[in-house]
């Protein structure tokens, strides 16, 4: 009976063991890095994209996606970037019809906060990261706008694809640079997808984008029927155009700053919105297309701009309130307090002059502009201003 209760106790403790290495195996293993493909598995009826932004317009653009996409779902947020489901079909956000905030629209295949956590600070690791996405979401949503073109899930007929890196990065951040970002990261798609490299007339580009400790990629989703296959056809390729596409001249401010500079200033109906300087007029074409019961009018003093102002407009905007005008911002042929909003992207830098030459004339330009201003209006710049103040005007900078 001793030996029995004995060896009974040697069995007890051997599973309580056994039971307890258990245990911490399954910790161990929860606590392991994850071999399971990167990349969320969306729901049914869900596409999981990723928006480029301009830095600062990260809330901006929010607010639009959370107007425009249905059953919106915040993922992430990161510094340019955010990152988002929805059940509206990729048709409805790209186009010139879609997105206006954001510079690009994209299938999301992947994002991190930390470089250097996640080992991806060296391109070796780079290289391998393709082949733990998961691929199949970010494709099925690249096919859904694009169901006539070959399957991207199959090496039954050749996809051509393109990579573009973009990195920036404070004080040496990244021990590569953007052309080593998108060969590694490319060759790690060709291994994985069987996809052929083709940097012109290429079926799909990917965005891998770095930003410091920051790096996230996905596929570009833009609509073709612009005539356009190049990166000028981005989300943006509503006046950032190849010369002689579409009657578009080339603009230097990006579409989708424009268009947030006007949802800032928060224009109502009947408002009287004015680009003193409109050059190739980016922002009251844009606020034009999104406002269409205010009144824009884009001045400048430049023939060979207002030229092209008048074509963007012709080839662009099908409603009836946007003009174009000629002076000189210096004397403005404008009654007082006529103007409900300015917004405008001051032509300062280098190419317009010294830093002594142009010191003057922010003072002397706004006190007149401000002249113009109703009560309670809104002038807006794109560029940093200081020292400025008028009663009844609240300046937007």
């Amino acid at each position: 009976f001793i030996l029995e209760l004995f060896f009974s106790n040697l069995q007890m403790e051997g599973s309580l063991k056994r039971e307890r290495n258990d245990d911490e195996e399954g910790e161990r293993t929860v606590k392991r890095p994850s071999t399971e493909p990167h990349g969320s598995t969306t729901s049914p009826g869900l596409y999981h994209y990723l928006a480029q932004i301009g830095k600062g317009w990260e809330e901006a653009s929010r607010e639009e996606l959370e107007e425009v996409c249905e059953d919106f779902q915040q993922v992430w947020l990161g510094v340019g970037a955010i990152s988002f489901m929805s059940s509206s079909p990729p048709s409805k956000l790209v186009g010139k019809n879609g997105l206006k905030s954001v510079e690009r629209v994209m299938a999301y295949l992947y994002h991190t906060e930390n470089l250097e956590e996640e080992g991806l600070g060296e391109l070796e690791k780079l290289k391998l990261l393709p082949h733990s996405l998961q691929w199949s979401e970010p494709t099925r949503t690249w096919q859904a706008l694009y169901p006539d073109r070959p399957d991207a899930t199959t090496a039954k007929e050749a996809i051509f694809f393109r990579v573009t890196g973009e990195r920036v990065g404070k004080d040496m951040a990244h021990s590569f640079s953007s052309m080593d970002l998108a060969r590694e990261f490319g060759s790690g798609v060709n291994n994985t997808m069987f996809w052929k490299a083709k940097m012109r007339g290429y079926d799909i580009e990917i965005i891998v984008n770095a930003y410091n400790t920051q790096l996230w990629s996905g596929i570009v989703l833009r609509d073709y029927d612009s005539g356009m296959k190049s990166k000028a056809a981005m989300q943006c390729y509503r006046n950032k155009t190849e010369k002689g596409a579409g009657g578009w001249m080339n603009t230097s401010l990006n579409a989708s700053t424009a268009y947030n500079l006007n949802r800032l200033a928060r224009i109502q109906p009947g408002d009287f919105v004015l680009d003193p300087m409109a050059g190739l007029g980016t922002i009251p074409i844009e606020g034009a297309i999104a406002y269409p019961e205010a009144y824009f009018l884009a001045a400048d003093y430049n023939l060979p701009a207002l030229s092209g102002c008048l074509t963007n407009i012709k080839n662009h905007v099908t409603t009836n309130n946007i003009d174009v005008i000629r002076w000189d911002v210096r004397e403005l042929p404008l009654r007082d307090g006529t103007v409900d909003i300015i917004i405008s992207d001051l032509p300062f830098g280098h190419k317009h002059g010294t830093y002594a030459k142009l010191r003057p004339f922010p003072k002397n330009f706004l006190t007149k502009l401000a002249i113009n201003l109703t009560a309670n209006s809104i002038l807006q710049c794109s560029r940093s201003l200081s020292g400025f103040s008028s009663p009844g005007a609240s300046v937007c900078c």
